[in-house]
């Protein structure tokens, strides 16, 4: 969420990014943080920022998303995997998780 509305702002200085379209992405993830989300407190994830850190040395401004990951002991989403490469950690990218949950979706596994 703390990043959303930056990222969405650029999206529609770059043309991207639909303004109506951009309203509706907020709420509808608005709507999902507060009803489906978990929120973690900062001071729990930074119990985690030197080994974050030293997990990512090459993107210092990664390390609370390492960090949420130690805290929680779930995996990183992202769309670029390169990022997180080589942290120790399980690193999924959008494009194959989609294509794992479409695979799956007949199954009866959800998002």
């Amino acid at each position: 969420m703390y990043v959303l509305d930056r990222k969405v702002e650029g999206w529609i200085r770059g043309g991207r990014l639909g303004a109506e379209l951009a309203h509706e992405l907020l709420e509808t993830t608005v709507f999902v943080y507060a009803s489906l989300c978990a929120v973690i407190d900062e001071p729990s994830c930074t119990r985690y920022e030197r080994e974050a850190r030293q997990r990512i040395p090459d993107d210092p401004d990664d390390w609370h998303t390492v960090a949420l990951a130690l805290t929680t002991k779930t995996v990183i989403w992202t769309l670029d995997q390169k990022h997180f490469f080589g942290c120790g950690m399980a690193v999924w990218n959008t494009r194959v998780l989609r294509a794992i949950l479409a695979d799956h979706g007949s199954e009866g596994v959800s998002a």
